[in-house]
């Protein structure tokens, strides 16, 4: 073969493997790309647990913008339960343990989320205070999650994840007022098992409750 025809056909070679690469990047990228996300399923979920059953008690409430959450907002609420004004702010008072759920409207994110309050200090630790006519363990969760679904692609392909974060106190008190940690951790969950130890019960638990 000659020279010419060496470099003719090498030169063909190269072109067709620049095409090839530029094809599977061009079509990796786009195998990837965002379609479209809807958020279908958006809830919060607030549980307090208390070891010792036989006492009153003033913990930190859900609250956005300067509202607290109202029972008019929850679902499957106790009837038992109270919202007190103290030296510290709105908080529930309740006997034993309490658990409600509320649905939002748009997706949640911690830039418009309901959190625990009352709060001091910034950032993902901060303090708070418990009054408690009795001493006990306490547990307070307040859980905000999105289950979403995607469209990536140009094979629209459907991706399902989930948003979550969570406030919590869990602490032992005394009888009285108690200053109090807390602490706020969110994240991304591409699995079942991850939101599920996020939520504390399973997915199908939580749409029983709720819906």
């Amino acid at each position: 073969m000659s020279s010419r025809r060496k470099y003719a056909v090498m030169s063909v070679l190269s072109a067709l493997a620049f095409a090839t690469i530029f094809a599977v990047s061009y079509y990796a990228s786009e195998a990837d790309e965002l379609i479209s996300a809807r958020a279908i399923f958006k809830v919060y979920v607030y549980k307090v647990e208390v070891g010792e059953k036989n006492c009153t008690l003033y913990v930190p409430i859900p609250a956005r913008d300067g509202r607290v959450l109202e029972f008019a907002d929850v679902v499957n609420a106790p009837k038992n339960w109270s919202i007190v004004d103290t030296k510290y702010g709105r908080m529930l008072k309740i006997e034993g343990d309490f658990e409600a759920y509320a649905l939002s409207e748009k997706p949640i994110n911690l830039s418009n989320a309901f959190l625990l309050r009352p709060r001091f200090g910034g950032g993902s630790a901060y303090t708070t205070y418990i009054y408690s006519t009795c001493n006990t363990s306490i547990k307070i969760r307040l859980v905000g999650y999105n289950e979403w679904w995607e469209e990536r692609g140009i094979w629209k392909k459907k991706v399902k994840w989930w948003e979550c974060y969570q406030d919590v106190v869990d602490v032992e008190v005394v009888a009285g007022w108690t200053v109090v940690e807390g602490e706020l951790v969110a994240k991304k969950c591409y699995s079942a098992k991850c939101i599920e130890e996020c939520l504390g019960k399973s997915r199908s638990e939580q749409r029983r409750m709720v819906l």
